[in-house]
């Protein structure tokens, strides 16, 4: 027999999910008041300490994730654009030479073809040329019949590249990139001593949810870390006091 969803009105439950983490969290205070066990310890001064570094390290990444999107902001603005003449097709003759390079934008992403991108094909990226692999064909064949206008390309590649990092520069999105990676690996140690370190109360194993779903603000990545570190270690921390307190 299939099984038939029934309505959360029907079993006396919330129906949001906050109202069911809410409903739970009372359910499990009352349970744990209602019984005859001993007066609740308090929490130990170690993960007090860790819960207010973990906030810091928390309010810190914020800050330096605005920092950065204002930073990124400023310099894109400031982002010189490449020549027509510079961009060139996959599989150009130059590139089967190695003296082209992806083209990307200030924050690393490769630029797309225009003409591609308009179909939704975004695995084809513009080709410009590469200072690198200039300079290395020159050393290599310096009296090749092609030296003299790979000189010119060579100039024109090094112009581009200085005006690209004098945009990150003047925009402040190199400094802002490094604050805000620092701040994220803060953030993610403190996240994983939290995880690590064992609660003596329920509002120890809150503060270490609520710590989870303050995930959901962060970068995919860090995010998922985030979850998977507190997740279990919630689960464990829950089935200890729980235990902990039926056997008192």
């Amino acid at each position: 027999m299939p099984n038939t969803p029934v309505p959360a009105a029907a079993t006396g439950l919330p129906s949001t999910a906050a109202s069911r983490r809410a409903f739970l969290g009372a359910s499990i205070a009352t349970a744990l008041a209602s019984s005859p066990a001993a007066a609740a310890p308090a929490e130990s001064p170690q993960f007090l300490a860790l819960v207010r570094e973990r906030a810091k390290a928390r309010a810190a990444y914020d800050v330096a994730e605005a920092a950065l999107a204002a930073a990124r902001e400023r310099g894109f603005a400031l982002w010189p654009e490449t020549p027509k003449g510079m961009r060139h097709f996959p599989g150009d003759y130059y590139e089967r030479l190695g003296v082209l390079e992806e083209e990307t934008d200030l924050e690393g992403k490769i630029v797309w073809i225009a003409e591609q991108l308009a179909k939704g094909i975004r695995w084809k990226g513009y080709r410009i040329p590469s200072v690198q692999g200039l300079t290395m064909f020159l050393e290599k064949y310096p009296r090749d019949t092609r030296a003299r206008h790979f000189r010119t390309l060579l100039k024109r590649a090094q112009d581009l590249q200085r005006r690209q990092r004098e945009a990150a520069a003047v925009s402040g999105y190199d400094k802002a990139d490094e604050a805000m990676w620092k701040a994220r690996a803060e953030l993610e140690w403190t996240t994983r001593a939290l995880a690590e370190d064992e609660p003596r109360t329920m509002a120890g194993v809150l503060e270490k949810a609520i710590a989870m779903s303050e995930a959901e603000g962060l970068c995919t990545e860090l995010k998922f870390t985030t979850r998977q570190v507190l997740g279990s270690s919630i689960a464990d921390d829950l089935v200890r006091l729980l235990r902990a307190t039926l056997t008192t």
